[in-house]
């Protein structure tokens, strides 16, 4: 697996920091036991031509579990919450996850950027959430 992360301050975690995810496709593995760093992105990527795209949950339930979460807000079941979506993008050529995450990089500012990448499959993002406290 290999591994790209940088906060909003440009730091990079520290070099015995272990990464890991809960996949939203069920076949993604969801610790990694071998990580390589990627330290020097490539150049952004041109344009991608995307095929298909297929969100996870699909929007009615993403309306509902916003709603739901509103309600509980309202509630005061919750103070804050943070909701994520999952965007699978089928590309007419497999395009490197590095050179998106480097056009990321240059667009989200204050914002961790982060990229989890192997043969297979790439996640991917940029959020102004801590995903990192030492």
């Amino acid at each position: 697996m290999n591994v790209f992360w940088v906060d909003k301050d440009g730091n990079e975690p520290p070099k015995n920091a272990s990464f890991g995810l809960v996949p939203f496709v069920q076949s993604s593995p969801s610790y990694f036991t071998s990580v390589n760093r990627v330290e020097r992105l490539p150049p952004p990527a041109s344009s991608i031509r995307v095929l298909r795209r297929t969100f996870l949950p699909d929007r009615e339930e993403w309306i509902s579990t916003i709603r739901k979460t509103t309600e509980a807000i309202e509630q005061k079941t919750f103070d804050k919450v943070v909701l994520a979506r999952c965007c699978i993008l089928e590309c007419e050529t497999a395009p490197d996850p590095f050179a998106v995450v480097a056009n990321i990089l240059k667009k989200a500012k204050n914002s961790t950027v982060f990229c989890y990448a192997n043969e297979q499959m790439a996640f991917l993002g940029a959020t102004p959430e801590l995903l990192f406290s030492k």
